[in-house]
């Protein structure tokens, strides 16, 4: 997208199956054991900067949430 062509349909494809590895791999490394949070017990800083970073994806992935 940065260069102004359309990215092939199978460079979406990779993309997407990639993003779905990160997504579920920042759970299970991050949010697992019924964490709410990243670290610790409260929202901190880095909650914050996780959901800026996966919203701004929501704008080319529809279900990413």
């Amino acid at each position: 997208m940065m260069t102004g062509r359309t990215p092939s349909e199978k460079a979406i494809q990779k993309t997407k199956k990639n993003l779905s590895k990160a997504l579920k791999d920042f759970e299970r490394l991050f949010l697992s054991e019924n964490k709410k949070y990243i670290v610790g017990d409260q929202i901190s800083f880095a909650d914050l900067q996780a959901a800026c970073e996966i919203d701004q994806l929501s704008k080319y992935y529809n279900n990413i949430t």
